[in-house]
């Protein structure tokens, strides 16, 4: 099974080796675009062949970010878009207490922000303006490190 969208950006495989007679393809995971298609590939080892759906459209979908060790003071993250692959440099922002720092890029030192607590969060933007935060926590500014959660010691 492959699924691609007409950017080509991406050929996802999402059933590969299969023996069954039937597969779901979870369109929620898919790369979205105008012109999506779908093929089922069979070989018995000597003849191929394919069948492929007519085009159809799928919304885009909104980067996902992957945070590294978040327990402070360098926090790292790692940002992907379903559409385009990875985003890096720019395209990751962090904020600090909701608010843009200017700061881009895959790392942020926690220690920059200054004394007292804050709530630190990533951002991923790709190149079709879509975006995606992910909040990390709340932090010392004076330290770096990540605080428990209220209630919790």
């Amino acid at each position: 099974m492959r699924f691609t969208n007409a950017d080509g950006t991406f050929a996802p495989r999402p059933g590969v080796n299969l023996t069954g007679e039937s597969f779901d393809l979870d369109l929620r995971t898919m790369p979205g675009h105008q012109r999506c298609v779908a093929q089922v590939v069979a070989t018995n080892g000597y003849h191929t062949s394919y069948v492929q759906t007519p085009p159809f459209r799928l919304p885009p979908r909104p980067p996902h970010l992957l945070p590294g060790a978040t327990d402070g003071p360098v926090l790292h993250a790692q940002g992907s878009s379903p559409q385009h692959g990875p985003l890096t440099g720019g395209a990751l922002s962090w904020l600090v207490d909701g608010a843009e720092t200017g700061v881009t890029g895959g790392s942020f030192d926690v220690r920059g922000t200054g004394p007292g607590t804050h709530v630190l969060a990533v951002r991923a933007k790709d190149p079709d303006g879509l975006d995606g935060t992910l909040t990390l926590g709340a932090y010392d500014g004076a330290t770096g490190l990540r605080l428990p959660p209220a209630g919790e010691l």
